[in-house]
Formats: structure tokens, sequence, C-alpha cells
């Protein structure tokens, strides 16, 4: 007889992926991560379809006891769902290029209007982190995209060049060193977005110690940071 598919779907907020033996689940919602090791991986692969990159394994009865008590306790905090048909985002293409931000940088002009779209998206990001959910922010980001059409998707270097360093001239201007990584990705991406180029913003993890980083993806080309740092991190979101 057929095994029955698993009951539970994570929640079309959550993002979940496989790093370094542990699943690193993110709530949009709540802006929050959370990680699952050791017993709990396989047995949650039983019960959650989509649980990333783990076998499902034979439980005992008492496993599956705890196995219940926390599948149900996820469905209370709305991070899983019984409900079909949820969404799921795609991973990001591997960044497999770095812009030149020094060319990009001397390809650039600084005029009024690019001066004041740079201001009006860093102090659009900076409000809209302060104020909202990243999956608040993610859903305005798609909105955004999809008004730009299919063309914009497949932005070259010499596309990007002139809006990049024209943002990286400013950028000293309205951000401080002690301002991260996702303050400054997603300034750059509602930018982009504002000159007609449909970045992503690409959210990963890495573990032991944990941490999470954000860049600027353009199909495959590493936008704000060099593809070989970003490799480092495994991408559990891209926007």
């Amino acid at each position: 007889m057929a095994t029955p598919p698993p009951a539970l779907l994570f929640a079309e907020h959550v993002q979940a992926c496989w790093c370094d033996g542990q699943v690193i689940v993110l709530d949009l919602l709540r802006s929050k991560y959370l990680g699952f090791a050791g017993s709990q991986l396989g047995s949650l692969a039983t019960v959650i379809q989509g649980w990333p990159a783990v076998q499902p394994s034979v439980t005992t009865a008492a496993e599956d006891t705890n196995i219940a008590a926390l599948s149900a306790a996820l469905l209370h905090q709305g991070l899983v769902t019984r409900r079909r048909g949820v969404n799921r985002r795609p991973p990001p293409p591997p960044g497999v290029h770095t812009l030149d931000q020094e060319a990009a940088i001397l390809s650039s002009s600084v005029g009024a209007g690019i001066i004041w779209r740079v201001a009006r998206s860093i102090v659009a990001a900076s409000a809209s982190l302060r104020f909202r959910s990243l999956w608040a922010i993610t859903k305005d980001l798609d909105a955004q995209r999809a008004r730009l059409g299919e063309g914009a998707y497949h932005a070259s270097p010499s596309a990007l060049g002139p809006a990049v360093g024209a943002y990286l001239r400013l950028r000293p201007l309205f951000l401080t060193a002690h301002q991260n990584c996702l303050q400054d990705s997603l300034s750059l991406v509602r930018l982009l977005t504002s000159e007609g180029i449909a970045a992503s913003l690409v959210l990963g993890v890495a573990t032991r110690p944990f941490r999470a980083h954000a860049w600027v993806q353009c199909g495959e080309i590493v936008v704000n940071d060099a593809h070989e740092h970003v490799r480092r991190f495994q991408p559990i979101l891209a926007a």
C-alpha cells in the first residue's frame, strides 16, 4: 500500500532551507529565524511536505507523540498549514558573476534626478524595515517587479552599471557604516526597480555560529557583493 503524503505544508509566508546539518526556517511575518536539528529532522519530513533535503525516518511511538505535539505547535503558530495549493518561491540561480563596481562607478553620472531616487529608495527601505514585516516587504517587491514586465529580468552588467554606480557614489551620504546589509540591499533593489531593472533581494544563512546575510542579484550577477563571498551562505529567500 502506498505511503500517504505528508499532511502539512509550509505556510506561504514561511521559507526553509537545509544548511550544514540543520533545517533553517524563516518566518517572514515575524521576521524571525528558527532552527531544527537532531532527531526532529527526519521525523518532521514525514509530516511536512517540502521539508528540505531530509529523508523521512522511521519513528517510534514515543517519537511519533513528540512529533505530533511539535506539528500541532507549528500549526498553531501558523508556520504550517493543511491548505493545498500554497505557492512556493523558487530559489535564486547561483551567483556566478560579480558586478565590477569600480567600472559601474566610472560609468555613472550624478544629477538631481538620481540623487532624489537614491534618497527616496533609502528612506523607503529604512521605513519598511522599521515598521513592516519581511512578508509585507517581499509582497511589495513582487508587485513592483511584476509591473516591469518580463523584459526587465535579464539586465546585463552594462545596463546595471549606471544605476549601481550612482547608488555606490551617493550611499555614504545617506547610510552609515553601522547600517546593515539588509538595509543596503533593500535600498538598492528599490532603486533598480525604479530604474526599470528587476533585481532580486536574496537572504542567505550560515551556521556555527548562525548568521544571516542579504545581497542583490540580477540573474546570475551578484550586484553588491562578491559571488565568492555569498557562496558561504545558503539562500533561503529570493524576493
